[in-house]
């Protein structure tokens, strides 16, 4: 019976490690995509004082920094960036139909971007809804 619990915890231990595993994947793709994109017309200062560069740094920091707290098993964030995650599938899709109305071809990246922030935001889901917490994690001695 212990043993059985032992490898219920691993298991639900092991969703957050995906979701980390996910999100780290979705936030690089992102950066690369964001790095691609970058032109002379990208390259201006935010609010007048941010400079264009810091946003890449913070995201690079980011990618860096939310799968470890993922993988320890933080549900409000498993949840809010669940939220995110969703909410840049549903706009990528929204933003895709509209060009397929107005005649005007897909663009590849996105597609494929689309289906990764997917799933990405199942993973984050699949983590948030387990009933995992750090305290139950390890086995006491």
């Amino acid at each position: 019976m212990a043993l059985a619990h032992f490898v219920d915890r691993l298991q639900r231990r092991e969703t957050y490690s995906m979701a980390a595993v996910g999100y780290a994947i979705y936030g690089t793709i992102y950066l690369i995509g964001a790095i691609l994109e970058l032109s002379p017309a990208r390259k201006v200062t935010s609010l007048g004082f941010i400079p264009w560069w810091s946003w890449y740094v913070g995201g690079a920091a980011l990618i860096a920094a939310m799968p470890v707290f993922l993988a320890r098993g933080v549900r409000w964030l498993a949840i809010l960036l669940a939220l995110g995650t969703g909410s840049k599938c549903l706009f990528l899709v929204w933003q895709h139909s509209r060009r397929l109305v107005n005649g005007q071809p897909l663009d590849l990246y996105n597609v494929f971007f689309a289906a990764v922030a997917l799933g990405a935001c199942i993973l984050l889901i699949r983590a948030a809804s387990s009933r995992f917490t750090p305290s139950t994690a390890v086995p006491s001695s």
